[in-house]
């Protein structure tokens, strides 16, 4: 025996507005000024906005209020990073680089070799694995060796 199962789709939408998910029509009912959580308006129309902005995570009434990670926003819209070495973007530019590189001027910088975190291009916090410092610079450790007088990897 097959059962179905109806059930009815709930629509947010004001009753006076003839157009789906329009939570308000002040001077036309065919013409939507507002829309439901979750939906943009387009040219008079309500449209869900995961079809309008792809990879948008949270929207508003304008469009995308915060994209999935992995994309930045940028006037109201999701798009790829130009840059595959920023971790975060700020509008269009970048905060945050990839381990081994620093921020600065909203582009990414390599740090200096064998670094592994920097702030700029002179200050290195901490450096690859198997090197220490040796006052700014990292320097490859001794094989075998427990410790070694300059210094560790990690800055203090």
């Amino acid at each position: 025996m097959l059962f179905t199962l109806l059930i009815p789709l709930i629509v947010a939408q004001n009753p006076e507005c003839s157009s789906a998910y329009c939570s308000s029509c002040k001077t036309n009912p065919n013409v939507c000024d507002s829309c439901a959580p979750n939906y943009i308006l387009i040219d008079g129309t309500c449209k869900y906005f995961k079809e309008v902005v792809p990879y948008c995570a949270i929207s508003s009434e304008n469009g995308c209020s915060s994209c999935m990670l992995g994309y930045y926003l940028k006037d109201g819209k999701c798009q790829i990073p130009p840059n595959p070495l920023c971790a975060t973007y700020k509008g269009d530019k970048c905060i945050v680089c990839v381990d081994g590189y620093y921020a600065k001027a909203g582009e990414c910088f390599e740090c200096v070799e064998n670094c592994y975190e920097c702030s700029s291009m002179t200050q290195c916090f901490e450096c690859l694995d198997g090197y220490g410092f040796n006052g700014d610079d990292c320097v490859q450790s001794l094989d075998h060796c427990k410790t070694y007088s300059y210094g560790s990897s990690t800055k203090m």
